[in-house]
């Protein structure tokens, strides 16, 4: 590291490195004499390390691991015997350090996921395939909710890194313990044992409840036994809309078709845009639920049917959600028309769910769409002059002036080497291309410096995609069809002659180049550099905050591994300023201007987007 400039100082980073040169020497990785590596080994290394790192880290051994089931296990029993405040004694005294008593909290998220991707994936116990998650805190439970299905394809160990992103550790600790609660409760229920026994068999290290007879039965609620009922195979899973022969339903489910027509005509606002609509889609959600053999008429029927629409979900959020609202609904007149006391904190329950479950489908849009439909209201013509001022939407016309007929490009279709300074200069960038980097001199400033390179000084690169701006707007303009490259050159694109037709661009198409250059701006390290995903929810947290500067959305509690990794988002948040999309302050807080706050999150939009389309690769 010395040879790059690299100096130890005391803090995280420091311990950090330390911990990870074991294993970086294992790939071949000398920190205090790193020779001749490049970035790109030392990247790839380092990349390695930190997976074999996390690895250790969340894989308990001996006393540790059996400190971690026994966590488990006693957070398990006390939520079976309604003791709340037992369980929550359970996690209060596991500590991100472990103790001579106690493990670690990365102890037991490790333990946990790994027995739950065991359990699913092994047969070696017979897990239902419904159940519900208990009642706890809305953050951990959805955590929990998160992990069992990541866990029934055996990837939960393997999902620990976006599920800290996503939930914080405290909230994925929780989560763990619950998921793991959950399953084993379900497993005593369907056996037809005690969740103390069910428990001492699944987290003692003895031999799991797998009988072949146990996975094919279950006791219903008189104590008989039952044969389980599969999910029918190949099952449509149908839309919401539509209006099957109410013939069809059970004669209970009738009633309840009519009473809630009867309610919804008494209520001034209802989700679809006609009882005789909204009706429709009830129907068409009882005929799922006889599919799956769930019973809405209760509120574990309800929770089961959320179960499935998350499924639903990860591969048609739209129907989804769709559903999940009128499903909603339902559950509200259910709960209004409770009689007891009881009966009304459970459809509470339910009613609770359906709205994580809205909240998980939404991931935010929904506050997007808002900021959006308000831009919309919003003279248009004042707002093409605001997306105009930007630079990303000034320098259009003078690069295609450069370009002219066609010009030379890679065989990557990237700005060439020898072009990089004069394009690069359009951004307001000082880069030169050039055919190889120079030595690092004795006094350039270190990585953990305040001190940031002369800014006056050209910045030597070797392509386009060591300038993130430029290799961003580049990208953009390509997407949106304002140039074109094939066969290693360059030409105006098919949108380019609407750009020039008039003194300003059209409003759509530089909405569009700003949108797009945000979201390829903001994604655009996250399969080549580490914690690339950490510095995208800081910078995503404080654009959502200057988008509404007044909204009262506090910032959320740092720890000192996020205020390094702040420096990053800070280095991004000055990229968008340079480029007219947002303003910053002396503290580093951002604005976005009003007139392009509809155009911010619409790129936002087209962030969440690529991550889902990266999440799924």
């Amino acid at each position: 590291m010395a040879a790059l400039g690299v100096v130890h100082k005391p803090g995280m980073a420091d311990e950090m490195m330390r911990e990870l040169s074991p294993l970086l020497a294992d790939e071949g990785i000398d920190l205090d004499n790193l020779g001749d590596v490049d970035l790109e080994t030392m990247n790839a290394a380092l990349t390695r390390a930190s997976e074999r790192y996390n690895l250790e880290l969340f894989t308990p051994v001996g006393l540790r691991r059996q400190q971690a089931l026994d966590v488990l296990r006693d957070f398990t029993t006390s939520l079976a015997e309604g003791d709340i405040g037992k369980a929550l004694n359970v996690v209060a005294v596991v500590e991100p350090e472990p103790s001579d008593d106690h493990p670690a909290i990365a102890d037991v998220i490790g333990a946990g996921l790994g027995l739950l991707d065991t359990w699913y994936t092994e047969n070696t116990v017979a897990v239902p395939a419904r159940f519900a998650v208990p009642v706890w805190r809305a953050s951990p439970r959805a955590a929990a909710r998160s992990i069992l299905r990541r866990a029934r394809d055996g990837r939960a160990f393997d999902s620990l890194q976006e599920l800290v992103v996503v939930f914080r550790g405290q909230q994925v600790f929780e989560g763990v313990a619950l998921a793991v609660a959950a399953l084993v409760m379900a497993v005593a229920d369907s056996a037809g044992v005690g969740v103390q026994e069910a428990a001492d068999e699944l987290l003692a290290g003895r031999q799991p409840l797998n009988s072949s007879a146990l996975a094919r039965e279950k006791i219903d609620r008189t104590g008989n036994r039952t044969r389980r009922r599969s999910k029918p195979a190949g099952k449509k899973r149908p839309g919401v809309s539509g209006n099957p022969a109410r013939r069809d339903l059970r004669p209970s489910d009738r009633v309840v078709l009519r009473q809630f027509d009867a309610w919804l005509r008494t209520q001034d606002e209802i989700a679809a845009p006609t009882v005789e609509e909204e009706g429709a889609a009830l129907v068409a959600l009882f005929t799922m639920a006889r599919q799956l053999d769930i019973n809405l008429g209760t509120p574990s029927g309800v929770e089961d049917m959320v179960d499935e629409f998350i499924d639903l979900g990860e591969s048609e959020p739209d129907a989804a959600g769709t559903a999940l609202v009128t499903l909603h609904e339902y559950v509200v007149f259910k709960r209004t028309c409770a009689e007891e006391d009881a009966e009304a904190t459970e459809w509470d329950c339910a009613h609770e769910l359906v709205e994580m479950a809205l909240d998980e489908l939404g991931s935010g849009f929904d506050f997007l769409t808002d900021v959006i439909e308000a831009a919309n209201e919003i003279d248009p013509a004042e707002r093409r002059k605001a997306c105009a001022a930007t630079r990303i939407v000034a320098m259009v016309p003078p690069l295609l002036e450069w370009i002219g007929s066609g010009r030379k490009a890679t065989q990557t279709g990237a700005v060439r080497r020898a072009d990089i300074q004069e394009v690069a200069a359009m951004l307001g960038v000082s880069a030169i291309g050039v055919n190889k980097l120079p030595d690092v001199p004795d006094d350039y400033p270190n990585l953990f410096e305040d001190t940031p390179p002369d800014p006056q000084q050209p910045i030597r690169v070797l392509a386009m995609g060591d300038v993130p701006l430029l290799a961003s707007w580049w990208e953009d303009l390509k997407v949106v069809n304002v140039i074109d490259v094939a066969s290693s050159r360059v030409r105006p694109g098919p949108a380019a002659a609407d750009w020039l037709a008039e003194p300003l661009p059209p409003l759509d198409l530089a909405e569009m180049v700003i949108g797009m250059f945000l979201a390829t701006r903001l994604t655009s390290d996250l399969t080549r550099v580490l914690f690339a995903e950490h510095v995208l929810a800081l910078t995503v947290s404080r654009l959502i905050r200057g988008l509404v500067p007044d909204s009262g959305i506090e910032v959320p509690e740092m720890s000192d591994f996020d205020r390094l990794l702040e420096l990053s988002a800070d280095g991004i948040l000055r990229d968008l300023e340079q480029m007219g999309l947002v303003e910053m302050d002396e503290t580093g807080e951002c604005t976005v201007p009003p007139l392009l706050r509809g155009t911010i999150a619409q790129g936002l939009v087209a962030t969440m987007t690529i991550v889902d389309s990266l999440d799924e690769q």
